[in-house]
């Protein structure tokens, strides 16, 4: 049944078609014990929630998700599972919670030493942090993924970091620094879009 889900997501169904094939198929999965399958079907519902910004539906997905990845041990998927439930909050602006989540998600992708997951986390900790007004904070969460990003070699990542940094300076009064940020993101899109053209 998850079968024809993710074949319904990829051929475009309806998102509500999608939603119930999806739920259906975690009933044998619960009866069966089938934990793995649970936590697929799980990702895939958080997914299809936070691309229809039923973020709230998105988080109780991610949360069952987590419960399993966290019974099987699972530390890789755990830290990707917290780095989405911690999209999911700040989505819903539950700055706090989104914050403890995402901390949770950096110190798990770095024991994990999974870079991009890490990444991710830093960068997704940065909008907790701007959204409870601590700026000084989301910026050095911010120089850290931008330095990830630059090992991993995402420009665009880094250049749209650039951007996030510019906003953080600014609402410092630090007028200087931003413009330096902003010329920085505008550099790395015009790379990007020489590389492109």
């Amino acid at each position: 049944m998850d079968g024809i889900a993710r074949a319904d997501r990829q051929l475009n169904a309806t998102p509500d078609n999608v939603v119930a094939r999806c739920e259906a198929a975690k009933v044998p999965t619960v009866r069966h014990g089938d934990r793995a399958r649970k936590l697929t079907i799980c990702n895939a519902l958080d997914m299809i929630y936070g691309q229809r910004g039923a973020y709230a539906e998105a988080v109780c997905e991610t949360e069952a998700a987590l419960r399993i990845g966290r019974e099987t041990s699972d530390r890789v998927h755990e830290g990707l599972i917290l780095n989405s439930l911690g999209a999911s909050l700040n989505k819903l602006r539950r700055w706090d919670e989104a914050r403890t989540t995402l901390i949770d998600a950096v110190r798990v992708n770095t024991e994990c030493r999974e870079q991009q997951l890490l990444g991710h986390a830093l960068s997704a900790l940065a909008d907790a942090c701007m959204g409870r007004e601590q700026f000084a904070e989301s910026l050095e969460y911010l120089y850290s993924a931008s330095h990830i990003r630059r090992l991993l070699g995402d420009r665009r990542g880094e250049g749209w970091l650039f951007e996030k940094m510019a906003r953080a300076h600014r609402a410092l009064g630090n007028h200087v620094e931003a413009a330096s940020a902003t010329h920085m993101a505008e550099r790395i899109a015009q790379e990007a879009e020489s590389h492109t053209t």
